[in-house]
């Protein structure tokens, strides 16, 4: 609105400058992203599936990303109602870290498990030592 008053009165040599402004043009440019972390979600899902060679694997690859991304927004809303504000741009950062170690993370487990299994463990222990064996996500 401000940028078409300028415009209007001044011309197209008008500039916006400031804090506010560079914020509001970055929102806007990172608000298009949306359809760009749906598509890498589908394309690591892809690669998951190929990874494990598995077709529960990117289901459950979802199911995590989703409950880690519902505790990390939940914890943003947390922080904004202590806090009063928190920038923008931690939502896209927060969004594209989680998708990445979660999904990151679910491959690693799975991969050692499968590992246990094929040395002869039974499930559970072969859980077990795949989680002993990964430590711990926090």
């Amino acid at each position: 609105m401000i940028r078409s008053l300028l415009q209007k009165y001044f011309g197209s040599d008008a500039y916006l400058t400031g804090e506010g402004a560079l914020a509001y043009d970055t929102q806007q440019q990172t608000k298009k992203a949306g359809i760009v972390f749906a598509f890498t979600f589908v394309l690591l899902a892809f690669a998951v599936s190929l990874t494990l060679v598995s077709l529960v694997a990117p289901i459950l690859d979802l199911v995590f990303v989703s409950i880690a991304t519902a505790l990390g927004y939940f914890s943003i809303f947390v922080t904004g109602v202590l806090f009063m504000r928190v920038d923008f741009v931690v939502n896209y950062t927060l969004s594209a870290v989680i998708l990445g170690v979660t999904t990151d993370y679910l491959v690693f487990m799975l991969a050692r498990y499968r590992e246990e299994l094929r040395l002869g463990r039974d499930k559970h222990t072969a859980l077990h030592v795949a989680m002993e064996k990964a430590g711990s996500a926090y």
